[in-house]
């Protein structure tokens, strides 16, 4: 085996474990998400706080369904990713690169997005949401740190 060989193949698996390790904290996250929906409710009483003062009484269950279809499609993605990675597909940094965009923006966009000067999504949930992504911003930064070494065929 080749120099060369050897320091793609550690990199994909350095990428791999990244992307397993975010996999793991989506996977956590949905399961506070569960546990906080049966038992805590902190972000129901969350909703309730915000926008009872303006006599408005949403569904908390329509946040909640959001972040599930969030966690749900994180998943996925976490999965399609590493099989592309393990698989040598070309392309596989670039599918990376996009979904760690899109992502860690949709983390951003629920930390910051806020009605009547509050946060809608309390902060747990925000950083809960924005923890996969520095595990992917490590994953990327492992898969274009060889340049053209890493390129698959």
């Amino acid at each position: 085996m080749t120099t060369i060989s050897k320091v793609k193949q550690r990199d994909r698996r350095g990428a791999v474990t990244a992307m397993g390790i975010g996999l793991l904290l989506t996977v956590i996250a949905l399961i506070a998400l569960i546990i906080d929906q049966v038992s805590g409710q902190t972000l129901a009483r969350h909703v309730q706080t915000l926008y009872a003062p303006h006599d408005l009484n949403p569904d908390p269950n329509v946040l909640f369904g959001y972040l599930y279809v969030v966690g749900v499609i994180g998943i996925l993605l976490w999965l399609a990713t590493i099989w592309g990675i393990i698989q040598h597909k070309r392309g596989a940094r670039v599918v990376a690169t996009t979904v760690f965009v899109l992502s860690s923006s949709v983390a951003l966009f629920n930390i910051f997005v806020s009605e009547y000067g509050r946060q809608i999504f309390p902060t747990l949930w925000g950083v809960l949401g924005l923890l996969p992504s520095v595990a992917g911003l490590l994953a990327v930064i492992i898969l274009w740190r060889q340049g053209r070494s890493m390129e698959w065929s």
